[in-house]
């Protein structure tokens, strides 16, 4: 008989659905920071949504609103996350003041910027 219990409770765990990854990295950083969730998340320069993707999977109530004010990159997160209900993206850049400003293209596009392409040592040139 207990041959029987032990396949079976054997069986039941077998059956029962793996555990979700515990997060790694920036996503477990943000978990830790925040351990009740996110409601409302900005992804200022969100380039092609990485991170936007990042938050949805460690917080999936979290409303993500994106900016991203290069126009190939605005409709890359656009057709990636169209019929996503959780993400709003805008084809505008942030800033602490209104007007408008030359954006500053990089290399590779995901540098794009309002100050300066160019990071040496952490600092923008």
């Amino acid at each position: 008989m207990t041959l029987i219990s032990r396949a079976i409770r054997s069986a039941n765990r077998l059956l029962q659905p793996a555990a979700p990854p515990s997060p790694q990295g920036l996503a477990a950083d943000l978990t830790k920071l925040f351990p009740e969730g996110a409601t409302n998340v900005f992804d200022v320069g969100a380039y092609i949504g990485e991170f936007a993707a990042l938050i949805h999977g460690s917080f999936p109530a979290a409303r993500v609103w994106c900016f991203e004010p290069f126009p190939g990159s605005y409709e890359r997160i656009r057709i990636r996350f169209s019929g996503a209900d959780w993400l709003t993206v805008q084809n505008v850049a942030m800033s602490d003041r209104t007007g408008t400003a030359q954006l500053i293209l990089g290399p590779d596009q995901s540098t794009n910027s309002l100050v300066s392409p160019v990071v040496t040592n952490g600092a923008f040139a």
